[in-house]
């Protein structure tokens, strides 16, 4: 049978209709390149112009392990 990118499918219905989705949040592990292989160039396109990207660093000191004081570690 065919295949349904079904993630695709919902970004792509959110996209065209934005003046009703008031906001959409998603959270990835990929990396641009890794999204544009797995969803096309079109998708990536509209998904890079309907978010604002957040990128955080691979390896973030624990805020929690230098704040806490007396704290569960």
């Amino acid at each position: 049978g065919d295949n349904l990118n079904v993630m695709g499918e919902i970004l792509m219905n959110r996209y065209r209709n934005r003046e009703l989705w008031k906001q959409t949040f998603i959270t990835t592990n990929l990396t641009g390149k890794q999204i544009s292989e797995a969803y096309g160039e079109r998708l990536t396109s509209r998904i890079f112009e309907m978010f604002n990207i957040l990128k955080f660093p691979a390896n973030p000191k624990d805020w929690r392990k230098e704040n806490i004081k007396g704290g569960l570690w």
